[in-house]
């Protein structure tokens, strides 16, 4: 996980604020969104961590 990224630390810095926990799900979110330079759709990110391990199912 690339958490010196600064759009990371800033998203990560949101959830704290707001109260959300720090699931994997929404740190593996966190780190596709914070890396990405497109605008992807919720079906892409969805794919593309699939990849990795994380199913869409665990998202809802």
């Amino acid at each position: 996980m690339n958490m010196n990224h600064p759009r990371f630390q800033q998203g990560f810095e949101v959830l704290k604020e707001n109260g959300l926990k720090l699931t994997i799900q929404r740190l593996a979110i966190l780190e596709y969104m914070a890396t990405s330079n497109s605008h992807p759709t919720v079906d892409e990110i969805c794919k593309d961590l699939k990849k990795f391990g994380s199913y869409r199912d665990s998202f809802y």
